[in-house]
């Protein structure tokens, strides 16, 4: 009988260890104060705008609870440009509102 109960009391502690990662701090909008703006979703996939044209997709890839490695590719625009290609890491900031990318702080929208 004990040997039951603490398989159940196991099992009970690795689904609470397992809900924190099902929580992404990532998912949703993120907004910088020049019009740039972060898309992620919860399929990993990630979208780069500047006053509402994409110039940028990708995605991305968890590293922990507060790092992500970004790898994005430019999209086509009307006037001809070379492609690029762009592989950052970047982390959330001591509060978990905050990061930054290519020198420009981006932050969820209050």
């Amino acid at each position: 009988m004990k040997y039951a109960q603490y398989l159940a009391l196991l099992f009970v502690i690795s689904l609470l260890a397992g809900c924190s990662t099902f929580v992404d701090p990532w998912t949703g909008s993120w907004y910088a104060a020049e019009g740039q703006t972060l898309r992620f979703s919860a399929d990993g996939k990630v979208t780069y705008s500047n006053q509402g044209v994409v110039y940028a997709k990708g995605e991305y890839t968890r590293l922990g609870s507060t790092a992500a490695a970004l790898r994005l590719t430019s999209v086509p625009q009307e006037s001809p440009r070379p492609e690029v290609k762009s592989k950052r890491i970047i982390k959330l900031d001591d509060t978990g509102k905050m990061f930054t990318f290519n020198r420009v702080r981006y932050r969820r929208q209050q």
